[in-house]
């Protein structure tokens, strides 16, 4: 059942696709997690972050083309999405 504490997952893809969602919402069912997986279109990524800060989006990955250009939009970033100059979640 959703309600206010369920926690929001997406997934930011220029092509998104079903698998994804289905996969994460069956486990969360199986593991009797209180999250929702929603893969969504991004039409203007600056845009898509700023809703993601403001809405408390509990986490979100990031598929091509975005994994680079999302990390001027980040907080932070550790060494390793900066030697791989690319994000996911």
């Amino acid at each position: 059942m959703i309600t206010k504490d369920t926690k929001i997952i997406l997934s930011i893809s220029s092509n998104p696709g079903n698998f994804g969602t289905f996969f994460h919402n069956y486990l969360y069912e199986k593991l009797r997690l209180d999250y929702i997986y929603k893969a969504t279109h991004c039409l203007d990524l600056s845009s898509a972050v700023n809703g993601i800060k403001s809405l408390n989006i509990y986490g979100c990955s990031i598929s091509m083309p975005f994994k680079n250009q999302v990390m001027r939009h980040l907080d932070s970033l550790d060494t390793t999405a900066i030697n791989a100059n690319a994000v996911n979640t």
